[in-house]
């Protein structure tokens, strides 16, 4: 029952618009996309660079 509980409690939460619990790992890696995106845009990097870049850490292997 605790946990039924708990899941309505959360769908109540999201339809009311609340967002959900951001995962440190979504959050490492999305402001590693935006960094080299960043860099990209500012000229600090080519193409090239931003696609080994991003290349690099979708490859990574989860430990």
């Amino acid at each position: 029952q605790a946990e039924e509980k708990r899941l309505q409690t959360i769908v109540l939460q999201w339809s009311a618009g609340a967002s959900k619990k951001a995962n440190p790992r979504t959050t490492f890696i999305q402001n590693r996309i935006n960094t080299l995106h960043d860099r990209y845009d500012n000229g600090a990097i080519d193409s090239s660079d931003l696609l080994t870049g991003l290349s690099m850490l979708i490859g990574k292997k989860k430990k």
